[in-house]
């Protein structure tokens, strides 16, 4: 078939929430752990590395309003964008 798994149908939404949420949970993370959380941390994320470019970060999560994009500024300004910097080997 056309699809990625092979099936004629696309697999239901609540199927991927429940794999998951077993990745999660096998992984030995919070439990209360949700696909948001990854969408907030890849935005917090991507505005860090390009140094807080609002307007890239707006394209790339696709949000309609700059002001959504802007939500995810507080991880510059509370002064973590050092310590990542770190995990991503740039210092």
């Amino acid at each position: 078939g056309p699809y990625v798994f092979g099936g004629e149908k696309p697999l239901p939404v609540n199927l991927f929430y429940k794999a998951f949420k077993e990745v999660v949970l096998r992984a030995g993370l919070d439990p209360s752990l949700t696909l948001h959380h990854t969408r907030h941390t890849y935005g917090s994320t991507l505005l860090q590395l390009t140094g807080g470019d609002l307007r890239y970060v707006q394209e790339k999560m696709r949000h309609a309003d700059i002001n959504t994009t802007k939500q995810y500024m507080h991880t510059i300004m509370s002064g973590n964008a050092p310590e990542l910097a770190l995990n991503y080997g740039e210092k």
